[in-house]
């Protein structure tokens, strides 16, 4: 038998005996007093105690005249203050233990599995929710719709948001990814969520929701191939829908995707320029330089060429090999 629903308001510190009078108003409501203890069960002494406490919650309201009538109010409206205090909360802890690891100098690999339908969608919107420069995301529709406010919002505040959608958003209104890179693939793929070139999510799916489980990951390597997974599985077998991409001045933690861009605003005709940090030899490094070339070889390089202080340097990716520059994030100028 499947919990009831209702008895997750204890989650909110509501206690059995507020929870059966809220439940009987909401499902059965409204009613008076005495028809609130009929319902629930509670003993009558009890119950203008547990009334007062829920109005005072906002849970429930009651109509003017003498013989007061209570019914439910929006329970979403009731408990959001509380559900964005919880929210805030956790992000803050999540800041402070970043902190904490980044200051303790960890480099153990961070991997673990997210269950449960709720879960993975409040995982993935909270990892678009946070990114700095750039997402890479490959969806189904339906969830996307539930993503849809926090890619916008990431849009507003500079982010690259590369969206690979499924077949099945053919004939939907995606006006909202407007200023995101967006493709469609033939057909539906994994489900997959890097932001940053820092974190991946990786969505398994057995065919039934119940039994649907995701893999996240922050540890580099990790990372890497999950990137180049999507290149080659997601990226390639897709194509631009019909206004996929406006080129415009954006963010890049990933080579592959970097170059990409920069190859197809050469080839529109657009100058560009590249503002980048990374690495030559282990030693951080910040340059500015126009950018004069694009090489791709799938397989074994995805590297542009920038003239920088009269310095041509190559530069690669995160786990650049051959070239001459590591890049860990860059903002592509478009002129």
């Amino acid at each position: 038998m499947s919990e009831d629903p209702f008895e997750n308001l204890k989650k909110f510190g509501l206690t059995s005996y507020e929870i059966k009078v809220y439940k009987a108003i909401a499902l059965k409501g409204p009613l008076t007093s005495t028809e609130a203890v009929q319902y629930s069960g509670i003993p009558q002494p009890r119950v203008y105690d547990v009334i007062s406490r829920l109005l005072a919650r906002s849970l429930i309201e009651f109509s003017p005249g003498k013989k007061r009538v209570y019914k439910a109010r929006n329970i979403e409206e009731s408990l959001k203050n509380e559900i964005d205090v919880m929210e805030r909360s956790v992000s803050e802890i999540s800041k402070q233990i970043e902190m904490a690891r980044k200051r303790s100098g960890s480099s153990d690999p961070y991997l673990w599995m997210i269950q449960s339908e709720r879960k993975i969608k409040s995982e993935m919107r909270k990892n678009i929710d946070e990114a700095a420069e750039e997402i890479m995301l490959s969806i189904s529709y339906d969830e996307l719709k539930f993503l849809a406010e926090s890619i916008k919002s990431a849009v507003g505040r500079g982010v690259t948001v590369v969206v690979v959608l499924f077949p099945d958003s053919e004939g939907h209104d995606l006006s909202f990814l407007q200023g995101t890179i967006v493709r469609r693939r033939n057909g539906p793929a994994t489900e997959t969520l890097i932001t940053d070139r820092k974190s991946v999510i990786l969505r398994i799916d057995k065919g039934r929701k119940e039994l649907n489980y995701a893999i996240y990951a922050d540890e580099n390597e990790i990372v890497h191939m999950s990137s180049y997974y999507f290149y080659h599985t997601i990226w390639k077998p897709s194509s631009l829908i019909e206004g996929g991409v406006a080129f415009n001045d954006r963010n890049f933690n990933t080579g592959w995707l970097a170059c990409w861009y920069i190859n197809e605003a050469m080839k529109q005709g657009f100058r560009v320029q590249a503002e980048i940090e990374g690495k030559i030899r282990g030693v951080d490094t910040r340059m500015t330089g126009s950018v004069l070339e694009v090489r791709i070889e799938d397989g074994f390089r995805h590297s542009f060429l920038i003239r920088s202080r009269n310095r041509k340097l190559w530069v690669g990716g995160r786990s650049a090999r051959i070239e001459d520059v590591a890049m860990y994030s860059c903002l592509i100028r478009i002129k």
